[in-house]
């Protein structure tokens, strides 16, 4: 399998714990789009997803519209 292959499977399974995620919350790509970066849901799902399924913080932070990775590593490593 091919580095771009894994990436692709990789990106796959993020985007559908994410959905679960949201849908679980009831929340949308609206939400996603016009919450705060930091709001509290964000970062639970954040959290959520990094400990279930592992995604780089880029990519959290480009679909959960959180600003840059630092700032979603910052978010996850406080504590609620």
């Amino acid at each position: 399998m091919s580095a771009a292959e894994i990436a692709d499977l990789k990106s796959a399974r993020w985007l559908h714990a994410l959905a679960t995620e949201l849908r679980t919350g009831g929340k949308g790509q609206a939400d996603l789009e016009n919450a705060p970066k930091g709001t509290a849901w964000k970062v639970a799902i954040a959290r959520t997803l990094r400990s279930t399924v592992a995604p780089s913080y880029r990519w959290l932070a480009n679909q959960l519209y959180m600003g840059k990775p630092a700032s979603v590593r910052v978010y996850l490593s406080r504590e609620n």
